[in-house]
């Protein structure tokens, strides 16, 4: 047995704990039940409701202090009063308990104290309607006014009076069993005026008293105080195992078992001298009745909870890019990681933020609240639905410049491929940064593709002629050099001997290396021309004396001059050189060979040799005078195929032409021009090229 004083064992407690079990009343809590109506007024009217206990079938009892009257409620029907008994043998009943307990025998029993010295047992028969009294217990008591019922084995617990005033601390609590015999007299004493008991699951005892709300053990040992020292006029333990505590002239607050406080009811609805408290529904989803009074209005409130409607929030990402998307809620405490749902009417902002190497390019698809989600600023909204939006990153795009240079005296065109796909087109100004780009180059017809060289940035390792692959990176640069196929000089057409008969044409020697061309004479008698060696030229043996046979060449022999002839008519233009009088014509001879030498240079080895060819053309040149020199061209329809000099040496005429175009074997003509001004002669002639 524990005799003690409630309040100087709050006291003591406090200054142990050193005030770990005060909280303030003005502690700010959320308001996680409002209130949602008044239960529907027996027919009799309320006559001072006081006790309320909720049965394991969901029936309500609600008694009348002054009536001794006890109303049925069914919440879930209507009309909700579905019957009513009196208490037989009642004086001022108080409190009410029921027996949830399916192992008891006293289960679902009604326990009923009353202040006139007993607590009365009832049995309600949902199907009749009715109420039977089926005991009593009263061994020890004075004046209860409080009772409860162990849930774990149905032993009732009872809070007495005594008799005494609230300030005499004479009430106490005895614990008996579901039949009523006397377990422990005296568990707890020294009260001042219990007026509603608990019991929880685990056994403890919850005690709400004038002086405030209290727990004790089982064994009745003060375990710690709920809120400050004010008027706990009920008390009752919810699903979830937490206390809900009903204040005279405030309102219901819920506490952990512990103590700290974790609920405080909607306050637009002050309760009066309320006093039985009662807890129905699941952890999270509870209903509260309480029986209150304030003067002349009675009632029994119904408070349920603030339901909470929660609103999806959907951001999808898109594009090539990265980035976040964060939000703000009500426009404080920052941007932070968006939540999967928001409580309806939450503001909402959103900020989208692009990683290194992205760019943000704002919101569409927005459904919901956020259908009016654009552009690429902050969006500001209200949720009120389930809402959906997309936030769209893209890579930024690096350009860099690609310049093909074309050098050479030949032509061609450079071709890009991309990534290998898509085959060889005009290369673009610039690409994308990490394309991969193959250069070709393709020569015309009669020019050849000598390779790439001066590459900068990312096609500095190009060279050579085949194509040229890389990754570009940077700004880049690189020439395609074209030549024209056969690009060597002419070499110099041998001297023409002097004007006479031809003599038989010598067997032409090896080829060897051209011989620069030598200075023109003066011009005289043609002699006649040597025979040219069917073979590549070679160099050009010595000129033969006018007038009589020629020399052999060196590199092979020549044939016996013919006889001298007669002395040819000068050519019509000397070869284009310093202007000088026109020397005298020279005596008619037959018409000497005119041959076409063209050479280009080619690669032998680590040197570079001229390789010429040789084509005769048959016709007849004439000059005027030894020395003349002319501008020629060889032309065919109107297209100039080949141009350069004609040189009058020693009686030899000497033909120097660069083809212009590719020369067929055809007719073409030959247009001399010598001199200038007034002195100027243009001759043309007619040759055939075999």
């Amino acid at each position: 047995m524990v005799r003690l004083n409630a309040r100087r064992l709050i006291l003591m407690t406090v200054c142990m704990l050193a005030g770990a079990l005060m909280f303030s009343s003005t502690a700010a809590f959320a308001s996680g039940h409002k209130f949602a109506r008044s239960l529907e007024v027996p027919s009799g009217g309320f006559s001072q409701p006081w006790g309320l206990a909720i049965g394991p079938s969901g029936e309500m009892f609600v008694g009348n202090r002054d009536s001794n009257v006890v109303d049925v409620y069914n919440t879930s029907k209507t009309p909700e009063v579905e019957a009513e008994f009196t208490v037989e043998g009642a004086t001022e009943i108080y409190q009410l308990a029921v027996d949830d307990d399916a192992t008891s025998p006293s289960f679902g029993d009604v326990y009923i104290a009353s202040f006139g010295g007993s607590v009365l047992k009832y049995k309600y028969n949902s199907l009749t309607k009715t109420a039977t009294k089926v005991g009593a217990i009263s061994s020890g008591l004075t004046k209860p006014t409080a009772v409860a019922v162990d849930p774990r084995n149905g032993d009732v617990y009872v809070g007495d009076y005594a008799g005494g005033v609230p300030e005499g601390e004479e009430g106490y609590i005895n614990k008996y069993g579901p039949t009523g015999t006397v377990i422990t007299e005296d568990l707890v004493t020294g009260l001042d005026l219990p007026e509603s008991l608990a019991v929880d699951s685990s056994g403890d005892v919850y005690l709400g008293a004038e002086s405030g709300a209290f727990r004790y053990s089982e064994s009745g040992v003060f375990l710690n105080s709920f809120g400050p020292e004010t008027p706990e006029l009920g008390v009752a333990i919810g699903p979830e195992g937490n206390v809900y505590v009903s204040r005279k002239a405030q309102k219901v607050f819920v506490y952990e078992p512990g103590g700290p406080e974790v609920e405080t009811f909607d306050s637009s609805h002050t309760l009066g001298e309320d006093h039985g408290i009662g807890v129905t529904g699941t952890t999270g989803d509870t209903t509260v009745y309480v029986a209150n009074f304030r003067g002349t209005e009675e009632e029994v409130g119904e408070f349920t909870p603030n339901v909470l409607v929660k609103d999806k929030l959907t951001v999808t990402k898109n594009g090539t890019g990265t980035g976040k998307v964060e939000c703000e809620v009500n426009k404080v405490g920052g941007f932070k990681t968006c939540e999967a749902e928001y409580n309806e009417n939450t503001e909402i902002t959103l900020k989208g933020t692009a990683e290194p190497g992205s760019t943000f390019e704002g919101w569409s698809a927005g459904t919901g609240s956020a259908s009016s989600c654009t552009g690429t600023s902050n969006c500001t909204f209200t949720i009120k639905a389930n809402s959906e939006v997309t936030a769209t990153f893209n890579t930024i795009t690096v350009k860099d410049k690609l310049t093909v240079t074309k050098n050479g005296t030949g032509t061609g065109k450079v071709e890009c491929e991309v990534n290998k796909v898509g085959g060889f087109k005009t290369c673009e100004a610039e690409y994308d940064e990490n394309t991969e780009i193959t250069l070709k180059g393709t020569a015309e017809p009669g020019s050849t593709f000598e390779g790439w060289s001066a590459g900068t940035g990312s096609a500095s390792p190009c060279t050579g002629t085949s194509n040229c692959t890389f990754t570009i990176k940077a700004n880049t640069g690189v020439t395609a050099t074209f030549i024209i196929t056969g690009g060597g000089s002419t070499g110099p057409t041998g001297p023409t001997g002097p004007t006479g008969s031809t003599g038989p044409t010598g067997s032409t020697g090896p080829t060897g290396p051209t011989g620069s061309t030598g200075s023109t004479g003066p011009t005289g008698s043609t002699g006649p021309t040597g025979a040219t060696g069917t073979g590549s030229t070679g160099a050009t043996g010595p000129i033969g004396k006018e007038g009589k046979e020629g020399k052999a060449g060196t590199n092979g022999t020549n044939g016996t001059n013919g006889e001298k002839g007669a002395a040819g008519t000068n050519g019509t233009n000397g070869a284009q050189g310093a202007a000088g009088p026109a020397g005298a014509q020279g005596p008619a001879g037959p018409p000497g060979k005119v041959q076409l030498v063209t050479c280009k240079t080619v690669k032998k080895g680590k040197k570079s040799v001229q390789q010429c060819t040789t084509k005769l053309v048959s016709g007849t040149v004439k000059f005027t005078a030894t020395g003349a020199s002319a501008h020629a061209t060889l032309s065919r329809h109107g297209a100039v195929y080949a141009a350069g000099t004609a040189r009058s040496t020693h009686g030899r005429m000497s033909l120097r032409l660069v083809p212009l175009r590719r020369l067929r074997p055809g007719h073409y003509t030959l247009t001399l021009i010598s001199g200038s001004g007034r002195h100027e002669t243009i001759r043309n002639e007619s040759f055939t090229l075999r």
